[in-house]
């Protein structure tokens, strides 16, 4: 997604309680001509997004008291944020901060120490395309599935058969949260061969649907076999997890608007 298409998803707010940070974090999004809105702690910042929600919340999650996990729950657990696309900010050795907040459905992770414009420019790209596809999915948009999978191709690969990709994705659906526990308790166990065995399985998952997207993240973090980057392996975990749940809710949108006879 370019800077162009992102100036149309207007505000982002920013809650981060390190003043060096935050007005890192700021010039990065003022130069990309996004509107930005600035919190230091975490009351500030609920307050000021159940008064006008944002497109999309970076957050930082080792704030001190009220933390940041402490918001992120707060959010998800409210049916007026719980969509709320959230970049969480983190140090580089808040691994198990990261793993936590993964599990609250985050948007992707920056880590504070390289930080980068393109790098965050990345990230918010990715979270307002993800949370476009979701608006349609909830909405039975038959375009959801836009940029998740490939339609046209996935329909090709079935020979327009309806009733064989709405079996594919229901075993899809079936199996896709099995296996992240199997590579979640591997990377927990570093247990290697399951880690490669369970991520393989899903990278076949997501080349059979034809979610390139998820294909490639898969196919990222199968090369991370070896799990020696601990931090790494959990952030693309994350992003793995994000992906094949947007894909569940994409093909379910996708197949309840095609003629099934």
């Amino acid at each position: 997604m370019s800077t162009e298409d992102l100036r149309g998803r207007r505000k982002i707010l920013v809650v981060v309680d390190s003043a060096a940070v935050l007005s890192e974090v700021v010039s990065f999004l003022g130069r990309m001509g996004l509107e930005v809105q600035e919190a230091d702690n975490g009351t500030t910042a609920l307050e000021m997004i159940e008064a006008e929600v944002p497109d999309l919340i970076i957050l930082d999650i080792d704030m001190s008291e009220p933390g940041g996990l402490d918001l992120l729950r707060t959010l998800r657990s409210d049916a007026r944020f719980e969509a709320v696309p959230v970049i969480v900010l983190s140090g580089s050795a808040d691994t198990e901060l990261v793993t936590e907040a993964a599990a609250l459905r985050i948007s992707g992770n920056l880590v504070k120490s390289s930080l980068s414009a393109g790098e965050v420019e990345k990230r918010i790209g990715a979270a307002i395309a993800a949370a476009t596809v979701d608006l349609a999915v909830e909405e039975g948009s038959a375009e959801a599935g836009e940029g998740v999978f490939d339609a046209a191709e996935l329909l090709e690969r079935v020979d327009g058969e309806a009733e064989l990709l709405q079996r594919m994705t229901e075993l899809y659906i079936r199996d896709y949260g099995d296996l992240l526990v199997r590579i979640r308790e591997a990377i927990v166990n570093a247990d290697g061969k399951e880690f490669h065995d369970a991520t393989h399985t899903i990278k076949g998952m997501f080349g059979n649907l034809s979610a390139h997207r998820g294909y490639a993240i898969a196919q990222e973090l199968e090369e991370m076999e070896s799990m020696e980057d601990a931090a790494a392996v959990k952030e693309t975990y994350a992003r793995l997890q994000d992906q094949a749940e947007l894909l569940s809710r994409a093909l379910t949108g996708y197949v309840d608007n095609l003629s099934i006879d």
